[in-house]
């Protein structure tokens, strides 16, 4: 559904865009094509981008976890850091903290600039060259089927889900209006029904 939607609204973007009207049907196909080429292109930089980040944050995290006292990583020593210097466990956990956030932080700067960019674009040249929604599709694919960080990946992805989940819910709460509900109530649970009913056919069939 998501490939679907970022799709259409590139090809949307391309056919009534500006400057996208009245253009040969060959040059908006080309357009159209051109912009998915560059979303991947981007997208596959992105994930290994992403994966060294994951691989040095995961380093991080090993190293105040296990390795803490430098030369007592090789000689086999599973103490805790604090155990091993003198750290209080307090510091410990605050380090650790601070390495979650910054993770959090830079993955969502991260998408975030993928979506100004885009905005940008579009005021600075009066169209987009890339497609936001299929660069972060193609860089998470990218990271979960083709670079050993998969588990990592996801483990950033859900400590960071809590504060995006907030965010969105409490905008969609904020921009619902009962008054245009009740008048679309019968769309609404057509498009509800057509829905669940689609999820338990999908879950039967397999």
């Amino acid at each position: 559904v998501v490939v679907l939607f970022a799709v259409t609204m590139l090809l949307v973007h391309a056919i009534v865009g500006d400057g996208g009207g009245g253009q040969p049907g060959w040059v908006v196909l080309a357009s159209f094509a051109a912009q998915i080429a560059v979303s991947v292109l981007i997208g596959v930089v992105l994930g290994y981008a992403m994966d060294w980040t994951v691989r040095m944050t995961a380093a991080l995290h090993a190293k105040f976890r296990l390795h803490g006292g430098g030369s007592m990583a090789s000689t086999g020593d599973r103490r805790s850091i604090s155990e091993r210097v003198a750290c209080p466990a307090a510091v410990v956990l605050s380090i650790q903290v601070a390495i979650v956030l910054a993770e959090s932080m830079l993955m969502q700067l991260t998408g975030f600039g993928i979506f100004e960019s885009e905005q940008w674009e579009e005021k600075t040249w009066g169209g987009t060259f890339h497609q936001p929604l299929i660069i972060s599709m193609v860089a998470g694919f990218t990271v979960a089927n083709y670079t050993p960080s998969r588990l990592e990946f996801l483990r950033i992805l859900h400590d960071s889900s809590e504060v995006i989940y907030i965010a969105f819910f409490t905008l969609t709460g904020a921009s619902l209006q009962l008054d245009v509900l009740l008048v679309q109530a019968p769309t609404a649970l057509f498009l509800f029904a057509l829905r669940a009913g689609g999820i338990v056919l999908g879950a039967k069939a397999g």
